[in-house]
């Protein structure tokens, strides 16, 4: 049988239907989705040095919420599903490429996207996804009324590194801005377990009762220079 795509993510989709069960496919084109939502907004070409770990380490981390854990470890094999039908259909090396110098990404951006996901789930996040976005509307107003019944005394927002770990209950944060500006936050365990010195969380939060609370979660990432 012979078949036409209006596009190389469409035919690798197809490709994904027709060789996996339902399930698996379900979760490899939720992975090509996000891929091609990354390659749409990007300027410079798949063989810039810095694409792939712009995509995996921050880019991901970033528009990550709530999705599961088999389509988050499905990120990296659906990316390489995708340059493998490119390269076959352009006669380019983006996939050798891609295994040579990305695959050793992968257990640090699986971290990074668990690390988001568990923030979102202890901060009871109204947004359940980014790509598309979806939101829950009875978690916002639940958000509001909680913002709504105390006193917010202090607000900050940026990156700030997570400078020191104490395994059973909290983090010391720095903001990125800062260099003696220290504060600490109190998360359940299965948040730290997922957490690494120097870290980078890009978060909103507030002061209530004098204690300060996460109120949102951005994105998280890792102190690297990008090779672009």
């Amino acid at each position: 049988m012979i078949e036409s795509y209006s596009s190389i993510s469409d035919a690798c989709k197809m490709i994904i239907n027709k060789t996996s069960s339902a399930y698996e496919s379900s979760i490899k084109s939720r992975c090509i989705e996000y891929f091609m939502k990354y390659v749409s907004g990007m300027s410079c070409g798949m063989d810039n040095p810095g694409f792939f770990q712009n995509y995996f380490l921050r880019w991901l981390p970033y528009k990550i919420c709530l999705e599961s854990d088999e389509v988050i470890k499905y990120m990296f094999t659906a990316v390489e599903e995708y340059l493998k039908l490119n390269d076959m259909l352009t006669g380019g090396r983006l996939y050798s490429y891609f295994k040579d110098n990305i695959s050793e990404l992968e257990d640090e951006s699986l971290r990074l996207m668990r690390l988001k996901h568990m923030l979102i789930k202890f901060n009871k996040s109204f947004i359940i996804s980014k790509v598309p976005v979806i939101i829950d509307l009875e978690k916002y107003r639940d958000k509001q009324r909680l913002l709504s019944d105390e006193t917010v005394t202090e607000t900050m927002e940026g990156e700030f590194f997570v400078e020191s770990i104490f395994p059973s209950d909290s983090l010391i944060l720095r903001q990125k801005s800062y260099i003696s500006h220290f504060v600490r936050l109190f998360f359940d365990k299965e948040v730290i377990e997922y957490v690494r010195e120097n870290d980078i969380l890009d978060i909103r939060i507030v002061k209530i009762n004098n204690r300060w609370r996460l109120d949102e979660i951005k994105g998280c990432s890792i102190n690297i220079e990008m090779t672009w």
